[in-house]
């Protein structure tokens, strides 16, 4: 059975060169079931692009994300392929099911069942030029610091486990769920990307622990210089959003704000349904009532 989720995708893209082929697929190697860090859906989307090419296809970057942008998944498009091949490397990276577009008309195929739904027409699903080019600039937007480095350093000291609720994976969550905020609230990228790997970094305990949040500021406050670089404006906000992100509700930066409704929009993973009217960002507050709707009985 093909994944409802699948009819409703989005795509950034841009056309190759030469513009769009006349008929292609689109296929991932992104979690194969199950969700899989950064890292690990890295190394698959490789292998996925190493074994295209070696079959000869013309293959060129296209991204699925869900409508409201809050999850996002790497892809190729692929020409040359019949609906089998392009089947059998869906299947191979554990895929639900693949897209084809046919004479411009998109579609989804189950990966097991082969069953074809015919979506819409293809340029319909491509996000608008201004919405990819801001995803693009904050993704791209570093300021020169070696995030997976900085992610070894702080996960390696992190004193609980690895897969706690307030671990590494809750952290990885945060930072795209503040990055897909940001491209709409106008908050610091790098900030934000920077939050999400201090705010709980140095929690002690999955319960009590009302000075996390100054402990993982100071923690930052210990890197910085040596580990990344930002300006001291920057590390103000940074160090304001990891003291008071459980103890404050609202502010009215933006950054700031776009920190907290990350954090919060992860609240599902402890039981707790986020409220709208605790997140400061307009997508904050749709993307909670729209998790409050969907948990409904």
């Amino acid at each position: 059975m093909i994944h409802p989720e699948y009819l409703e995708t989005v795509f950034q893209a841009s056309p190759p060169s030469g513009g769009w082929p006349r008929n292609f697929h689109i296929i991932t190697a992104y979690n194969p079931g199950i969700i899989l860090g950064a890292e690990l859906n890295a190394k698959a989307d490789e292998e996925l692009r190493k074994e295209l090419n070696l079959a000869g296809s013309r293959c060129f970057r296209i991204t699925g994300c869900s409508p409201d942008l809050t999850h996002r998944e790497e892809g190729w498009g692929v020409a040359g392929l019949t609906d089998e091949e392009a089947l059998t490397m869906g299947r191979k990276h554990g895929q639900n099911a693949i897209f084809s577009v046919t004479d411009g008309i998109l579609s989804v195929i189950g990966c097991l069942s082969g069953e074809r739904i015919r979506i819409e027409a293809w340029e319909k699903r491509i996000l608008p030029d201004e919405e990819s080019k801001n995803l693009e600039k904050i993704e791209s937007s570093d300021q020169g610091i070696d995030f997976e480095k900085l992610w070894r350093i702080v996960t390696s000291q992190f004193p609980l486990d690895e897969h706690s609720d307030h671990g590494p994976d809750h952290w990885k969550r945060v930072e795209q769920n503040g990055l897909m905020l940001a491209a709409s609230s106008g908050a610091d990228a790098v900030v934000v990307r920077l939050f999400a790997l201090f705010h709980d970094s140095r929690r002690e305990n999955e319960f009590s622990d009302p000075d996390h949040g100054r402990r993982g500021a100071a923690y930052a406050h210990e890197l910085r210089g040596t580990y990344f670089q930002i300006t001291d404006e920057q590390f103000e906000l940074l160090e304001f959003a990891c003291t008071w992100h459980t103890e404050t509700t609202h502010n009215a930066n933006p950054t700031i704000g776009t920190c907290w409704d990350a954090d919060r929009l992860d609240l599902g993973r402890v039981g707790i349904i986020p409220d709208a009217k605790y997140m400061n960002t307009v997508l904050g507050r749709q993307l909670a009532n729209k998790i409050s709707s969907e948990r409904m009985p």
